[in-house]
């Protein structure tokens, strides 16, 4: 390809911009089969969260009638593993204060780091809660004494 055909194929005209991706419907569906929540659909496709919600927004599912990005949303996290290996790094981490290396850690933070990271289970401990009967309705209580 000589220079004529370069400048001819790539030339820039002032204010039109950058040419769309036109992502598919075939390829929001496909990248959300393979992921647990719409910021990881966008990095899926390798593009920016913006621009993957502009078009699953576009597309909608003929069956229940709501838009793609609707039906993949996660606020929750559901499923998605937190980084643990971070909690082991820096002045305060998890295992220097669950040793008793820094007493004066406020309680209330420990308590939700713990949940946070699912370091554990939610079930009732005899360190916990010292009765088994703080859950009430599927919903765990967590009480720091």
């Amino acid at each position: 390809m000589d220079m004529a055909e370069k400048e001819k194929k790539y030339k820039y005209v002032y204010g039109r911009g950058r040419s769309a991706l036109n992502l598919g419907e075939a390829d929001i569906r496909y990248a959300i089969d393979n992921t647990k929540s719409n910021a990881e659909a966008a990095r899926f496709l390798k593009v920016s969260f913006t621009t993957y919600k502009k078009y699953a927004k576009m597309y909608t599912d003929s069956e229940s009638g709501r838009t793609l990005y609707d039906m993949h949303t996660n606020q929750a996290g559901y499923g998605i593993t937190k980084n643990v290996s971070n909690a082991n790094i820096g002045k305060y981490s998890i295992e220097k204060i669950l040793a008793g290396e820094h007493p004066t850690y406020p309680a209330w933070k420990l308590r939700n780091r713990i949940l946070a990271l699912a370091i554990l289970p939610e079930e009732c401990s005899s360190w916990i809660c010292r009765t088994q009967n703080n859950r009430r309705h599927g919903a765990f209580t967590f009480r720091s004494y």
